[in-house]
């Protein structure tokens, strides 16, 4: 197993999603952060590449990241590290990697895929978001984010977002017009309200960019992060099949 820790120590505990992760000085009436529950806390990598994840481990610790690294392979000792989130990177997209992938690999964690590989795998688990209800995108299109707390916490940003520079693939799940939709919508495009780059069901989160953090703007790189913190404080509601 490729172990690396980086940032400072310390179990971080979950809090619903509707806590506001802030608190009021009334004294100086002034808003401050609770920072202990802005910070990412432990998270995992899944990927058979490390050497090629290393400037996402170095942005990741900016934010309190404690970074471990697993193989897909090695996903069994996920419950070795008891991380807050697992991010499956964009670079396992080969089907024979997630073959024998099972709802009990990632019963009890967050998890946050990248790209079409996300797809493939939430498929192979029985989610609504799977490759063939997704298509592919521009990675410039700008997107429309419909969650509050993803536009503040920890940094404010303002919709429309452009997540990264033309060049990059990205995709995302269609809706079908469906009301209610099987799965949470959490940024569409700003042009089409039906085609969603970052969704959600259950515990397991579609972020539909296969670019790298150096590929990513300014403002998607917040997007990225508050998406993680929103992802880690997320508590999923009952399953329906």
């Amino acid at each position: 197993m490729h172990f690396f820790r980086i940032g400072a120590d310390g179990a971080l505990s979950d809090a619903p999603i509707h806590q506001n992760p802030i608190r009021v000085d009334p004294k100086k009436m002034t808003v401050q952060r609770d920072l202990s529950k802005l910070k990412l806390g432990r998270v995992a990598l899944i990927t058979d590449n490390p050497d090629g994840v290393r400037g996402l481990t170095d942005f990741l610790a900016t934010y309190g990241g404690e970074i471990s690294i697993l193989s897909v392979a090695e996903r069994s000792k996920l419950s070795l590290i008891h991380p807050d989130v697992v991010i499956v990177c964009p670079d396992e997209y080969r089907m024979e990697s997630w073959e024998s992938a099972e709802q009990r690999d990632f019963e009890n964690y967050k998890v946050v895929g990248m790209g079409y590989g996300a797809a493939k795998l939430f498929g192979l688990l029985g989610l609504e978001i799977k490759a063939g209800k997704v298509a592919h995108g521009d990675s410039d299109e700008p997107l429309t984010v419909e969650l509050a707390d993803v536009l503040q916490y920890p940094e404010a940003i303002s919709n429309p977002v452009q997540v990264a520079a033309k060049g990059s693939d990205a995709f995302g799940v269609f809706d079908d017009g469906q009301v209610p939709r099987r799965f949470e919508g959490v940024a569409r495009l700003k042009n089409y309200g039906h085609y969603w780059p970052i969704a959600r069901q259950w515990h397991y989160l579609l972020w539909g960019f296969e670019a790298s953090v150096d590929q990513m703007t300014e403002a998607g790189k917040r997007l990225f992060v508050n998406v993680l913190i929103n992802h880690k404080l997320h508590r999923p509601p009952p399953r329906v099949l």
